[in-house]
């Protein structure tokens, strides 16, 4: 049973994914994602082109890293780290913050590309009897507390994806792999691919 996942960027990915390949999947599971709020993304995509036609692709823009991350952690004030958005587990927070390969500040041409990237998504154009699981921390910056991913499950089910389910772990933030209650998550999730949950059962 093909399966797609994907996490935060990655499931923008995934969603993106959808409009080539849903006729290949048979389950897609999304976490720590948002709706596509395309007013704010067409604001946020004129300020990253403007950055970008000055510094250039490689450039790293301390003001679009105050807007994407700096916001989310500012959530949690007083702040540990400038990670703490990520999880409530400081020891999961300290081995991201340690990775020289995490926590780096994006260029300006992946924000772009990005951006591009969720304007691109379009549900209405997913497979209808397709199964969409979306879960997510209630305390997660990236779907706006809960509110954002809640209507982006709404809009997808409104274009006609009706086997749509959406989980909000109460107090979870962004990384809900990585939370203190990651046991209950990952048999949340591994319930979904549970036979009875299963298109082919």
């Amino acid at each position: 049973m093909p399966i797609a996942y994907g996490s935060t960027r990655p499931a923008t990915s995934k969603n993106l994914f959808l409009l080539w390949t849903h006729e290949y999947v048979d389950c897609l599971i999304l976490s720590a994602t948002n709706r596509i709020h395309r007013p704010q993304l067409w604001a946020s995509g004129t300020l990253i082109s403007g950055i970008l036609r000055l510094y250039g692709n490689h450039h790293r823009s301390p003001t679009i890293a105050k807007m994407t991350f700096g916001k989310f952690n500012r959530l949690f004030q007083p702040n540990r780290t400038t990670c703490d958005w990520l999880s409530r587990d400081s020891a999961q927070v300290d081995q991201y913050v340690a990775d020289p390969l995490c926590g780096f500040e994006c260029t300006t041409g992946l924000w772009h590309d990005f951006i591009q990237g969720m304007l691109g998504i379009d549900p209405s154009k997913w497979r209808k009897d397709l199964p969409v699981h979306l879960f997510s921390g209630s305390d997660d910056p990236v779907g706006e507390l809960g509110k954002g991913i809640t209507r982006h499950a709404q809009n997808i089910r409104k274009t006609g994806v009706l086997k749509t389910s959406l989980r909000l772990f109460e107090g979870g933030r962004h990384e809900m792999l990585n939370e203190t209650n990651s046991g209950d998550v990952r048999e949340y999730v591994l319930s979904l691919l549970a036979p009875g949950n299963r298109p082919d059962a």
